[in-house]
């Protein structure tokens, strides 16, 4: 028999045990449900909450809470047969693509490995297929033959590979089999990168190749920079990675360990279904600006807001203090010094007109306070002396005989109302009602301590920030940079911000991130273990930080990152990755591409929006994503071009700064003239617009083409 006889016999015998498999699965389920409804409905009967006496209390709690868990059991094991049955299911679409046979003793016989997207073993618990994230898999993809080794539980253990196989298949036919020590070319890779995109971004399990699963499988460094050209899997390496560290520790994590942190709120969802894919929950996924308004309970920032504002050219000199490591070093060296010595901005705390403590008593108590402390427990020790305080005249209101007087004036009805009950007629027993009345009459005021209204956070950060530059902050409208170093003065000086402590954390752009959002982040979630993955080409804000910079950063903080460079790009076609290779700095090296030449990249002169419908309709163009410099130039099109005959042919309008991240088969890049792209950002800009096409990209100008292009 042929190979592919062989390994079609294999398949369709694994298939039929998945099917076994998969109807178990499916009455096992229903069995567990139809059982957990019965236990519903006889909790419902046994359990009636007896109040005769307290040990009849006791036992009806008792069986309250044995009823709990035995639901909790029934929950459990429906939520494991869903789980199996949707590993199943996944399985059935295509059970499995590779192979690897080893040799694990010269004395012994080659063992066969099949590898697929998940762990399957049949009914005798044999293993049918092994999941990718297995210690056995990373042999797979290694990509040679020969001598190699794997880690289990710390222990190393040496094996030869003798062959590696690729398979392609759909549900149980194998369309075809390919032996290779090497994946970067070959037939398998080729027909998964070939594959249409979508509007969610796909796993690239089957796919995934030695440089990207070193990054993928790297538990030994906690800090992770990649840098990683167009194309070359970066995103997919980020959620690939947490596939892998959920499965492999997932005795320690789960999905509330892990944040994302993505560009744009679009990008969120294109990579939505990855995870679920792989069989995983997603983790909390959201933008740094989504961050802050989590921290903040306000939204700083709109979106299209804060995309318009970074990609302007001109910069703020204030805007660059606030986004500087210099700033927030200052801030962490010398914000407790200046600010112990400075004139606070406190207020009394009051109700209405009433004030009830003087903002010079709460003076007072930092005059008092021990300097040897950070002004942070200064200010928390100064709370605890205000809550003191605040109890304190409570207990001395209650005794003034007005507030006495005007609780016995209340009538039986509002007694009632305010206490739910009336009130004894005894001296102590009016002077403890009276204090609960004054109590629910300054309701507000303990929270006003405890929120920590009387001092005013926002002059702290201008003392410094004056402090620092030698000249007054300018206020404004509130924008992400002014938000990160109110957040960070609130942080180092006045109350610890609340965040999870994450165990993960991946930034996807990190390019695009500011040096004091990156500090700020440090700060935040200062023990968990960071990936971070960007393109310093793809660098088109006013935000942009180069990689040096990150890794100073990052060591001044935790240690040196581990560093990785992906020169690999499989996304698009060749003609298209030698024409935004051509839009790098100098500095770096060529990228490489991986999918054939296919179709030249066209250039067509245009003068207007009327030339643009004529050229749209004269070449049928549908199903493609047309991307302009801005967002301006999105909302003009947008509005020219008509959103129903933009739906009718399935024509998308999306500014760089918005598609930067996603990829489509088809684009049109709009007005790629001299005039509209001239400076080092502008270059950026355009590497990013013509590496987001997959197979053809179309390219527009008004009078004359960039001379980058050429």
């Amino acid at each position: 028999m042929t190979i592919q006889a062989l390994e079609q016999e294999r398949l369709t015998k694994t298939y039929e045990k998945l099917l076994q498999a998969q109807q178990a699965s499916e009455k096992l389920l229903q069995k567990e449900l139809e059982q957990g409804q019965k236990d519903l409905d006889v909790s419902q009967d046994d359990i009636r909450m007896s109040n005769d006496n307290w040990g009849d209390r006791l036992d009806s709690f008792a069986v309250i809470e044995m009823k709990n868990r035995e639901m909790d059991q029934r929950r459990f094991a429906i939520e494991m047969a869903e789980k199996r049955l949707a590993q199943i299911n996944r399985l059935l679409e295509s059970p499995y693509f590779g192979k690897i046979d080893v040799l694990f003793d010269e004395d012994e016989e080659i063992e066969p490995f099949y590898i697929g997207i998940n762990g399957f073993t049949d009914e005798s618990h044999n293993n049918l297929i092994y999941d990718w994230r297995s210690p056995i898999a990373e042999l797979f993809y290694n990509n040679e033959l020969g001598d190699s080794s794997y880690e289990v539980n710390g222990n190393n253990i040496d094996v030869s590979i003798e062959n590696r196989r690729q398979l392609v298949m759909e549900r149980e036919l194998l369309k075809f089999v390919f032996d290779t020590a090497v994946a970067i070319d070959d037939e398998v890779l080729l027909s998964v990168l070939e594959k249409d995109a979508t509007n969610a971004m796909q796993d690239i399990t089957a796919s995934i190749q030695k440089e990207q699963n070193l990054i993928i499988r790297d538990e030994k460094n906690s800090l992770m920079l990649v840098n990683g050209v167009a194309g070359s899997g970066k995103t997919s390496v980020i959620m690939q990675r947490i596939a892998y560290l959920l499965y492999r520790n997932r005795q320690d994590i789960n999905e509330d360990d892990v944040l994302i942190l993505s560009p744009n709120e679009g990008f969120i969802k294109y990579i939505s279904e990855v995870l679920p894919s792989l069989g995983e929950k997603n983790p909390l996924n959201l933008t740094f600006r989504g961050l802050l308004e989590q921290l903040t309970l306000t939204e700083t920032e709109t979106e299209e807001t804060y995309f318009n504002r970074i990609t302007q050219l001109d910069v703020s000199e204030q805007t660059k203090v606030l986004r500087s490591q210099a700033f927030v070093q200052f801030l962490k060296e010398k914000g407790n010094d200046i600010l112990s010595s400075s004139e606070l901005p406190v207020s009394g705390i009051n109700l209405k007109d009433e004030v009830l403590i003087k903002a010079a008593t709460i003076l007072d108590y930092f005059k008092n306070a021990p300097k040897t402390v950070s002004f942070l427990d200064q200010v928390q020790g100064v709370k605890l002396h205000l809550e003191s305080l605040w109890e304190e005249i409570l207990n001395k209101e209650s005794l003034e005989s007005k507030n006495q007087d005007q609780l016995q004036l209340l009538s039986e009805q509002e007694q009632r109302q305010l206490f739910g009950k009336l009130i004894p007629d005894t001296e102590e027993q009016i002077m403890r009602f009276t204090k609960k009345m004054l109590r629910k009459k300054y309701r507000s005021i303990p929270e006003k301590i405890k929120e920590l209204e009387w001092l005013d956070t926002q002059k702290l950060m201008e003392i410094l920030y004056e402090s620092y530059t030698g000249v007054a902050y300018q206020e404004g409208e509130e924008t992400v940079d002014s938000e990160v170093i109110y957040l960070l003065t609130q942080h180092l000086f006045v109350e610890k911000l609340y965040a999870p402590r994450l165990k993960f954390l991946f930034i996807d752009e990190v390019q695009d991130y500011t040096s004091a959002q990156i500090c700020f982040i440090k700060e935040l979630f200062p023990k968990a273990k960071m990936t971070m993955v960007g393109d310093e080409d793809q660098g088109i804000f006013n935000s942009v930080i180069d990689f040096t910079q990150i890794e100073e950063i990052l060591e001044s903080y935790q240690g040196a990152p581990k560093t990785y460079n992906l020169q690999k790009s499989y996304r698009s076609s060749g003609a298209i990755t030698q024409t935004f290779n051509k839009l790098r700095g100098k500095r770096h090296e060529d990228i490489i591409p991986i999918q054939p030449i296919g179709e030249v990249p066209s250039y067509v002169s245009l003068n207007d929006f009327e030339n643009l419908k004529n050229l749209i309709e004269s070449k049928d163009i549908k199903n493609t994503r047309i991307i302009t410099k801005t967002i301006e130039e999105t909302q003009q099109l947008t509005a020219e071009l008509d959103e129903d005959y933009l739906r009718g042919r399935k024509i998308k309008v999306t500014p760089i700064s918005l598609a930067k991240g996603l990829e489509f088969d088809y684009v049109l890049l709009y007005d790629v003239s001299s005039q509209n792209y001239q400076t080092d950002q502008d270059k950026r800009l355009l590497y990013t617009a013509v590496s987001r096409a997959m197979k053809t990209v179309m390219i527009t100008y008004q009078d004359e083409l960039v001379e980058w292009l050429n």
